[in-house]
């Protein structure tokens, strides 16, 4: 932080806004810093200088001589009367009647030949000239020679061309007018004080006989020069208190021989005030003194009444006052030596680096000094605290060091601390802004209140509505008190002072392409191309992300700037948002050959090798190491506390060699222990090379491991075993047989009323987790997933991944559909498994891709031998049956049952068949022989009527249709297939057999 090159921009004009010795821009082509901003800001405070209608002052440009006449005629309190007796300024000329009390003046003698040329650019000498006549030197200025050179002399010899750039002959820059006519304001004029034959000119200085006159006092204005002690928001040494709104303290030490008594310093002629305490008070509507409290200024007061004045102009007195402005992060705080008390010991410093500097300068503070924080004097308590933060650098915003009476020792150190806060939303009838600040999520404006000190400013120091305020606009906050000290309630505006600067939409969107350290180690984020530092002391949110692990590698979205043009907010992706895996392995001999192999959240196995630095975060409270894998696994275990990893660490071994031992694929040892298959769910992050930088393991809380009957999945709530799922879930199904077979899943998979053995990672902010390890599942299909028949397969290629598979027509329900099993994206896939007459149930997507099948049985024609049909159950799904199909082996009332029978039979309430095999059982024994099964009038039933050696299946008819088996020892008869569950018929499907046409 402290080497790096500052965004400097946003930095000068913020401390120029709160400095003491500064001014808000008059006119926005008026450099701040130029030789003659001071006089063009006092001249135009006074009313005697104006703009251009598009608000620029034009410094560079010449000013007409009608133009220089009326700022003349302003200087002399003349009015506009009458019309010019110049025949180039008649009566329609805007100017004319300046023009004409200007003549009538003797400011002005035109051309002699009856015209004045107001439209002509005034030249040097012309403007020395005016003013020459307005202060009353004409006739010295005579007596010296010719015009101009006499004109000219006069005025180099009383000041008037001090600081002046101009030449005879040549026009005169608006600039240059306007410094000599500040350097006017303060010369004594001359006054004709003898008359008839004893004509006598006296210069209006300060003397024992007479007051100073100058062309302000004549206009009532006076002119004092001083510190400025106090104001509404804060008091400075000698004053005892705060002023009452739209006043200011003045502590006079210069009285520039004005000719007011009680604006004098009492050895002044006896003047009333006294060196030692000669504070005078002055009313500031306008709030020209806003920014110049601990500097020695120079006012401009204008009486309105008996010892009472009004602030007109304020300028710093630039030759008395120095000032150092700091970032606070610059200061070295080891080496900041402070305390409050009112008197200190000698040579106490500030040190801080200059910009690039490795080096620290330093400041040495004034034998007794004022600290000051956001408007109020620290006690020793409150620096404390303060000097805490600057160490820690938890304090943000900039100290200014002011040496009031330029002995190069400061007299006041004034920190001024600022929050940034996003803009949510702008209530403009009640004066309330709302933000996306947790801290700080509501700001009353007390706008009923007249005396409440609020201001809003944009970064030019120009007044802001506040109503204009946009979403996503970020403001600076300078309170009084500051929150850092204690609890401010912006919500109820209690607060004594607040300051807002807008800075607009200060924000870049992108992504964090890389991250880099300063010198001092604070981080840098480089996004869009250009680098940025992070503002420590961020606050928390509940939209934007107030975090600094929010800030890493390939984080996405909008980083809000503050003042300072460091990050303050974040709202978008972090790079671990998402981005879950499952551990398949580890490897390493070694640190530098180390690997880890992951399933990610798209399906991929990949192996990764690490970077040099790994981030290990621990979720929970966004604490994390950096470190490398090489360090001792216990750098990462206080970390990762109340994580999966928490037992992780161990001790006295290397990370790399505690990720080898933890992963390796024993998938026996993975399924006995519930903790492993945790510590496998993890978020990760990689960098530009693919080296994985960052990895987040499940946080305890958040993590919770089912066992089989526990864990009832219920799509009607979206819920496992009362827990909220996410609608992206990411569900990790585990081939525990073969890691590397294992596949992701999305939320369809998971099946109405089946159980599973699971593990959920990761609630997000509507209390739903977003990743699901599967440990085993109940059933692979919901109750009442149909049957379906194959009538046509047909091969292909995925085009995208180049996988087999087969497209199947099936008969389902009732009705036709088609489903594609792909090898790759299909669940434990053989495409071998499919052929006409292949009885399956499966699951499968809107697109008709099967997520998992199996294969219920097969309807087998033997042409060739016996000329028989047959129909048997698949061997491997019988197998499967009760551990996998949710078949129960005690009784055939509970759960699935699957029967194969000869139609006997019906009732109203009954279906009797005569069972040729069943997967359904009584106390382990398989059901056989006549049985009546309940319900089936309910069930879905239809026809499959197989027709010739085409192999095609006519689909239609009721089950009544369906030919009776009279002779239960006939070879040649018509079966169904049923399915119950917990007793009741499910599903028939009666296959009607053509036999003349099959075996014609």
């Amino acid at each position: 932080m402290k080497n790096l090159k500052k965004v400097l921009a946003l930095v000068v004009v913020f401390a120029m806004m709160m400095s003491s010795f500064a001014f808000a821009a008059v006119y926005p082509d008026v450099a701040d810093d130029a030789d003659y901003a001071g006089a063009i800001k006092t001249l135009s405070d006074l009313g005697f200088f104006t703009g251009d209608d598009k608000g620029n002052f034009n410094p560079d440009a010449t000013i007409t001589r009608a133009e220089y006449a009326v700022v003349v005629c302003r200087l002399l309190d003349l009015n506009a009367a009458g019309v010019s007796e110049f025949a180039d300024v008649p009566a329609s000329h805007w100017a004319t009647g300046y023009v004409n009390a200007a003549s009538q003046a003797g400011i002005i003698k035109g051309y002699g030949d009856g015209n004045f040329g107001p439209s002509d650019p005034v030249k040097y000498e012309e403007a020395v000239t005016m003013l020459v006549r307005a202060l009353g030197y004409e006739p010295l200025a005579i007596s010296k020679g010719n015009w101009p050179q006499g004109h000219i002399s006069v005025a180099s010899s009383y000041g008037l061309l001090t600081a002046v750039d101009g030449s005879v002959g040549e026009g005169a820059k608006r600039s240059a007018v306007a410094v000599m006519t500040y350097n006017a304001l303060d010369i004594p004029v001359v006054e004709q004080t003898g008359f008839g034959t004893d004509v006598q000119y006296t210069i209006m200085k300060q003397t024992d006989d007479q007051d100073k006159v100058t062309l302000l006092s004549k206009l009532d204005i006076y002119k004092v020069g001083g510190i400025v002690v106090a104001d509404a928001k804060v008091a400075y040494a000698p004053a005892e208190s705060k002023m009452d709104k739209g006043y200011v303290a003045i502590h006079v030490t210069d009285d520039y021989d004005n000719a007011d008594k009680y604006l004098r310093l009492e050895d002044n002629k006896n003047g009333k005030l006294d060196p030692d305490d000669n504070a005078v008070t002055l009313r500031d509507e306008k709030g020209l003194a806003a920014g110049y409290t601990a500097t020695n200024a120079i006012a401009y007061a204008k009486k309105y009444g008996t010892n009472k004045f009004d602030l007109v102009a304020i300028e710093a007195d630039a030759a008395t006052t120095n000032t150092l402005v700091l970032d606070i992060a610059d200061i070295n705080g080891a080496a900041c030596d402070l305390d409050a008390d009112t008197a200190h010991g000698e040579k106490n410093v500030i040190k801080y680096y200059k910009e690039g500097a490795s080096k620290t300068t330093t400041a040495t503070l004034e034998n007794v000094y004022t600290i000051v924080l956001n408007d109020e004097v620290l006690t020793n308590a409150d620096l404390t605290a303060v000097k805490a933060m600057i160490v820690d650098e938890s304090l943000v915003g900039n100290i200014e060091l002011i040496d009031w009476d330029n002995d190069n020792r400061y007299d006041v150190i004034d920190i001024t601390s600022y929050i940034h806060v996003v803009v949510e939303e702008v209530d403009a009838k009640n004066g309330v802004i709302t933000t996306y600040n947790t801290d700080l999520d509501r700001i009353d404006l007390d706008i009923d209140n007249e005396e409440a000190l609020v201001t809003v400013k944009d970064v030019n120091g120009a007044d802001v509505d506040f109503a204009t305020l946009a979403e996503y606009d970020v403001l600076a906050i300078v309170a009084s008190p500051s929150p850092l000290l204690g609890s401010v309630n912006f919500a109820q505006a209690e607060y004594d002072s607040l300051d807002i600067i807008t800075l607009g939409q200060s924000k870049v969107d992108g992504i964090i392409k890389g991250e880099g350290t300063t010198s001092a180690g604070d981080p840098v984020y480089t996004i869009a191309g250009n680098k940025y530092e992070y503002e420590a002391s961020m606050m928390n949110s509940t939209d934007i992300n107030y975090m600094e692990n929010a800030l890493e590698v390939s984080a996405e979205g909008t980083f809000f700037l503050g003042i300072n043009g460091k990050i303050v907010g974040f709202e978008g992706s972090k790079a671990s948002d998402g981005n879950y895996a499952f551990i398949i392995g580890a490897f390493a001999t070694r640190a530098s050959n180390a690997t880890i192999t992951l399933l990610s959240e798209d399906g991929k196995i990949q192996t990764y090798t690490f970077a040099e630095k790994v981030k290990f975060v621990n979720a929970g409270t966004d604490d994390y190491a950096r470190v490398s894998i090489k360090d001792a696994a216990t750098e990462i275990g206080a970390v990762l506390a109340n994580t999966a990893w928490a037992t992780f660490p161990g001790t006295g071994t290397a990370i790399w060699e505690k990720l080898d031992n933890a992963f390796d694929e024993d998938t026996t040892e993975i399924v006995a222990n519930d903790a492993n298959a945790k510590e496998r769910l993890i978020q990760f992050n990689t960098n530009a090379a693919g080296e994985i930088t960052e990895i987040i393991p499940a946080v305890t809380a958040e993590v919770n491991a089912f066992e089989k009957e526990d864990s009832l999945y219920k799509e009607a709530t979206q819920k496992l075993d009362g827990k909220n799922l996410a609608d992206d879930i990411v569900i990790f199904d585990i081939d525990w047989d073969d890691l590397t077979l294992s596949t992701v899943k999305d939320l369809s998979y998971l099946v109405n009323d089946s159980e599973y053995g699971a593990v959920l990672y990761n609630k997000n902010d509507d209390n739903q987790y977003e990743a699901m390890v599967v440990k085993d599942a109940e059933s692979a299909f919901a109750v009442g997933t149909p049957l379906a028949i194959v009538t046509a397969v047909e091969t292909g290629i995925n085009e995208e991944t180049d996988a087999d598979t087969v497209t199947l027509t099936v008969v389902v329900n009732g009705a036709e559909a088609t489903i594609v099993v792909d090898e790759e994206e299909t669940k434990d896939a053989d495409l071998g498994d499919f052929a006409f007459g292949t009885v399956l149930l499966y699951n499968a997507d809107a697109a008709g891709l099967v997520d998992t099948y199996a294969v219920v049985g097969n309807i087998t024609f033997n042409y060739e031998a016996d000329q028989s049909i047959t129909f048997a159950f698949d061997t491997a799904f019988e197998a499967a049956a009760v551990d996998k199909y949710n078949v129960s082996d005690e009784t055939a009332e509970e759960d699935d049952a699957y029967f194969i029978g000869k139609y006997v039979d019906r009732t109203n309430k009954t279906l009797d068949i005569e069972v040729i095999d069943a997967i359904a059982y009584e106390d382990e024994t398989p059901v056989s022989g006549l049985i009546s099964l309940p319900g089936y009038a309910n069930a879905q039933s239809y026809l499959a009527t197989f027709q010739g050696r085409s192999k095609e299946i006519e689909i239609g008819g009721a089950l009544t249709a369906l030919t009776k088996c009279d002779d239960v020892t006939d070879p040649f008869y018509n079966v169904v297939i049923v399915r119950t569950n917990d007793g009741a018929v499910q599903e028939i499907i009666g296959l009607e057999f053509d036999v003349a046409n099959i075996l014609a």
